[in-house]
């Protein structure tokens, strides 16, 4: 495995309909890849000296600024094979590095490079950075919604982004009305719900070539969707574990004493220091603070969606399903794509019907809806349905 990866900028080609969302954030938005930056809009030699090219500056050392593994950053203008546009290629990195350490980064860091682009190739720069082994990412953010913090340090935990990577001991946390949804270097899928922490542990490689993965829940709730890849996958609290490969299951961190799995899909090994059973499809269980854990229970059934289905929504609507027996309230889902990877966000009703959230922005929504019932216990979502939203 090598000490060091360096990726190298692949300039991100925007489709037509991300354009007005990207426009307002500097650099057309920036998105942080493995060693690499990518951004919105072509950063010129011309444009990096204007005000918007300052902006943009500014934000790629706030990016840069939060790996905490960072060794080295490279800056390239690619330029055409012209003597005149290598040297102002040259002036235009070396203006950039300049900046970069007006902003705060090390500027004994920062290095400039001039390659030769294509003939048909535009004038831009890029960048590129170097990340201590112990820095490897494990996991990647997908998608986010409030405000999302991560880092080493409980208490000390910066903002994060979509495209952010989390890297072995790192910590992933949600606040009120927040949640995240990261995926791990192994293909499993992490749902980190409102107020939880997760600690993401190493990915090793055990010496059949199984990838071992843990992830540690240190309070909260989670979905998992495990990878099937081969070698187990954990989900650990203070008090018991669970996982298996190829399984959908959902974990709480109820609080210190109490843990709850529920079982989607598959079988999932639960348990903790006194006992352990087999959680199946379909059925719950939670853990005591001795690692005893209760026989499974059948969770409740999935609701039946009323309105919309497929329908035009306005915010003065409401959302409908039929009721559920045995459920208190209801987990209610949104997001800009069936998958709940873009746009997810998550809200809970005390009764069959919610309100359109006015914070959603008009356009296509997806929409499922979970019974909750009288000890917290999860059951299945609905089927998933689509709305076009308009708040006229």
């Amino acid at each position: 495995m090598r000490s060091m990866t360096v990726a190298s900028v692949v300039f991100a080609a925007l489709i037509a309909g991300d354009i007005a969302a990207y426009a307002a954030q500097p650099c057309g938005g920036i998105k942080v890849g493995e060693g690499a930056l990518s951004f919105g809009d072509r950063l010129t030699l011309d444009g990096v000296k204007l005000a918007d090219g300052e902006a943009c500056l500014k934000a790629v050392a706030a990016e840069l600024a939060k790996r905490e593994g960072l060794q080295g950053v490279t800056i390239a203008a690619r330029v055409p094979n012209d003597q005149s546009m290598r040297e102002k290629g040259r002036d235009a990195a070396s203006y950039m590095a300049d900046k970069l350490a007006s902003f705060g980064l090390k500027r004994s860091l920062i290095s400039t490079v001039v390659p030769t682009g294509r003939p048909d190739e535009k004038d831009a720069l890029y960048v590129a950075f170097i990340e201590r082994r112990s820095a490897r990412s494990v996991a990647q953010i997908q998608t986010l919604s409030g405000r999302v913090t991560a880092g080493h340090q409980l208490g000390n935990l910066r903002d994060t982004a979509p495209g952010a990577l989390l890297t072995g001991s790192d910590f992933l946390q949600t606040g009120k009305g927040s949640v995240a949804h990261a995926k791990l270097l192994d293909g499993t899928h992490v749902y980190l719900f409102e107020d939880s922490i997760l600690k993401f542990g190493l990915v090793d490689v055990d010496e059949y070539g199984r990838r071992n993965v843990k992830v540690q829940m240190v309070k909260g709730e989670a979905a998992v969707i495990a990878s099937e890849r081969e070698g187990p996958f954990y989900l650990v609290t203070g008090s018991a574990i669970a996982g298996v490969r190829g399984t959908h299951f959902r974990m709480a961190q109820v609080d210190v004493q109490n843990t709850r799995v529920e079982t989607l899909t598959g079988t999932v090994t639960f348990g903790g220091r006194n006992a352990n059973l087999f959680v199946p499809r379909g059925k719950g269980s939670r853990g005591d603070h001795k690692g005893s854990p209760e026989d499974p229970r059948p969770l409740l059934v999935a609701p039946e969606p009323e309105f919309p289905l497929l329908d035009r929504a306005r915010l003065a609507e409401l959302l409908r399903w039929k009721p559920v027996g045995e459920a208190k309230s209801y987990r209610v889902e949104v997001a800009q794509d069936a998958q709940f990877s873009k746009g997810w966000r998550v809200y809970e009703a005390n009764q069959n019907i919610m309100a359109i959230p006015d914070a959603l922005p008009a356009g296509k929504w997806f929409w499922r809806v979970t019974p909750i019932d009288i000890d917290g216990f999860h059951g299945y979502s609905s089927k998933i349905y689509a709305f076009d939203y308009t708040a006229n």
